[in-house]
């Protein structure tokens, strides 16, 4: 067989093979899902964080240390998903996407992202500012949260393949995370919104946290926090 021959092969079988898809309980790895038309589907909440300005940010500074500022942001998204039970599921360059399962995800990542605010302020920045002094590089980011049913496919070939979200959440939360809206850097959908508890809604104070706007990523209406939560 050909190599054209064997690409139509498989590109034939995907098209016409009938899916296998069941119901998942708890985020998948990648060998828990088969490379044909298998499917794993979740009610999950997505969160999205993205670093801005990262092109201006390798442009004009020496890669190390452009490095430096992409491993601590990284590594305190990271640390915060996974204390508040959240998975690491995608990384690309400076972003990073998490997910959130069980009944309360949507408030837990509404409050992730408020946590991730606090961490880069307070942690990152600070750590930074305190060695560079003579650096005024602020580090702006967005973070964006959607919650929604995916289904959780494996793509690739053997030896070189992932796992792909195939779901609206996924793909908003990655869209509202290109809003730079400083000082709101926490970004949520309308549909995490109406399912916060009060703890992720309101402030001590009974005060709320997020301001309604409109987001053009999107086309439609979402809620914004210039809040941080500090982690415990």
């Amino acid at each position: 067989m050909s190599f054209e021959d064997d690409l139509k092969k498989e590109a034939r079988s995907f098209f016409r093979n009938k899916w296998d898809v069941t119901d998942g309980q708890v985020i998948p790895e990648p060998e828990d899902v088969g490379l044909g038309n298998k499917a794993k589907k979740l009610d999950i909440a997505i969160l999205y964080a993205d670093m801005a300005e990262s092109t201006n940010l390798v442009d004009g500074y020496k890669p190390l240390y452009a490095a430096e500022i992409y491993k601590s942001f990284l590594h305190t998204c990271c640390k915060i998903i996974r204390r508040n039970g959240g998975e690491l599921i995608s990384f690309d360059g400076d972003r990073i996407m998490g997910a959130f399962i069980g009944k309360s995800k949507n408030s837990t990542a509404a409050k992730t992202a408020l946590n991730i605010k606090w961490g880069i302020t307070h942690i990152v920045q600070a750590e930074h500012d305190a060695y560079y002094k003579e650096k005024g590089i602020t580090i702006n980011y967005s973070v964006g949260v959607d919650s929604g049913t995916h289904h959780v496919i494996r793509t690739g070939i053997r030896g070189g393949n992932d796992l792909v979200w195939v779901g609206k959440a996924a793909n908003y939360a990655a869209k509202l995370s290109n809003h730079n809206w400083d000082p709101h850097h926490s970004i949520i959908t309308n549909r995490i919104y109406s399912t916060l508890n009060d703890s992720s809604k309101f402030d001590g104070n009974g005060k709320n946290m997020w301001l309604r706007e409109y987001s053009d990523e999107i086309d439609e209406y979402v809620y914004k926090s210039s809040y941080h939560w500090s982690v415990t």
